[in-house]
């Protein structure tokens, strides 16, 4: 009877292990990536939607610098700046400008992959913006 419960013991635990193991693989390899990436993307489709606004006050035309966004639209460079996941290093932000007349596909941002070769984040000059698997 010991002998078995015993057993019934080492068995419950082992599943349990099993269970937090692939919680944890799946936290840190599905989830916490996505959720990254889509507070990425919003945060770039804020900047766009900064630059509509300098462009209300500016002929139709975005800024030739996101730094012109500054102080009069943002209060300083922080919500220009992507990160890694882990705040380790700075992830490359593209900024092409142009005029809220370029067509609605024209890509206005782009931020780079993490890690490189992943998913990069675009967004258009329409404010829409994708997640961009690597080719």
């Amino acid at each position: 009877m010991k002998k078995q419960a015993a057993q019934r013991i080492k068995v419950v635990v082992l599943s349990a292990v099993a269970v937090l193991s692939f919680g944890s693989w799946l936290v840190f390899t599905v989830l916490l990536p996505r959720k990254v990436l889509g507070e990425r993307l919003h945060q770039a489709m804020s900047v766009v939607c900064v630059c509509k606004l300098y462009a209300a006050d500016h002929r139709g035309k975005y800024p030739e610098h996101l730094a012109d966004l500054i102080p009069e639209y943002l209060p300083d460079d922080t919500f220009l700046k992507f990160s890694t996941h882990d705040g380790s290093r700075q992830l490359t932000l593209e900024y092409f400008g142009g005029a809220e007349t370029d067509p609605p596909d024209t890509v206005l941002i782009r931020v780079s992959a993490e890690p490189p070769g992943g998913p990069v984040v675009i967004v258009h000059s329409d404010a829409s913006g994708v997640i961009q698997s690597a080719p």
